[in-house]
Parts: structure tokens; sequence; C-alpha cells
């Protein structure tokens, strides 16, 4: 019993690099905002791990299609890549940390990535090919969502 207890212990090098209250902050308001603006039938929820081929990945926040929970059968990594994955830049993370972990999702077939930098209050969306920045007083759109999200909203309270 104590192994099972200790392994709960261990943390993966992802989990020690987040986890500053800025970073946990800006993921509570994604995932509020998404809650606002989503269509109905899909879903904004923080550290959902789906798996590839190649290796599992877990944004920060992910947008998927709606689905009821089934406990019992569900499996430990989601099979489906999220339509949007939302990574929030932590202060020890590089660019090319962050650059190749989109691009492999985006291999992976996640539809588009948001990358929020605090430092620099903006939002790069990525999509398989193309990139751009979203600064203050922009909004972001997708197919997902009724209502664009002003950047500001993710800075702001």
């Amino acid at each position: 019993m104590r192994e099972i207890i200790d392994s709960f212990d261990v943390l993966d090098d992802e989990d020690t690099q987040m986890g500053t209250f800025t970073h946990s902050w800006i993921q509570m308001r994604c995932v509020l905002i998404l809650a606002q603006r989503l269509k109905p039938n899909f879903y904004g929820l923080p550290e959902l791990t789906f798996d590839t081929a190649q290796k599992p990945y877990k944004p920060d926040v992910s947008v998927c299609p709606k689905r009821k929970p089934d406990v019992l059968h569900e499996p430990i990594r989601d099979p489906t890549p999220p339509l949007i994955a939302i990574e929030i830049v932590s202060p020890s993370q590089s660019a090319r940390d962050i650059v190749l972990k989109v691009e492999e999702m985006l291999e992976a077939g996640v539809d588009t990535c948001w990358v929020i930098e605090p430092a620099l209050e903006t939002v790069t969306v990525c999509t398989r090919g193309k990139r751009y920045t979203y600064r203050c007083g922009e909004t972001l759109d997708h197919p997902c969502l009724q209502a664009k999200v002003a950047v500001d909203e993710f800075f702001v309270e």
C-alpha cells in the first residue's frame, strides 16, 4: 500500500515547472471564459490528457465536444485530441519547448493551439502552417465559440 501512496508523490517535469499562481490563475480564467463563450455542445476542461501514437499530451486547457462522463469505462488517456489545446507559458519554459509541443500536438490531430504568454499579455493562435499573435485590444474567434474572446480577458479580473 505504501508503494501506491508513494507513486502519487512523484511529479513529472511538467508538473514541477508549472503551478505558479499566475499560471493557475490564467488557467482558471480560461476555463471560466470558455464556459461562457463556447457553443453549448463543447466543454473547456483543464489538464485533460490525450493519447497519440507518439506520446500523451496534457494541455493546460482543452476544448472538446461534450459527452457524458463514463467513470467505469473511460480510458486513462482520452483517445481523441482536443479541438483547441491551450498552453500557458511558464517562466521556466523555453520558446523552443513550447513551439515543439505545439507542432507535435497539431501533427497529432489538434485543430488549433492557443499559446498564452503572460509576460507579454499575448495569445498566439497556431494551426497547421499558420501562426498569428493577438495582443490586448484584439479578439480571438474559433468555430467552437458562440462569441469572440478578447485577449484582455485572460489577464484581468
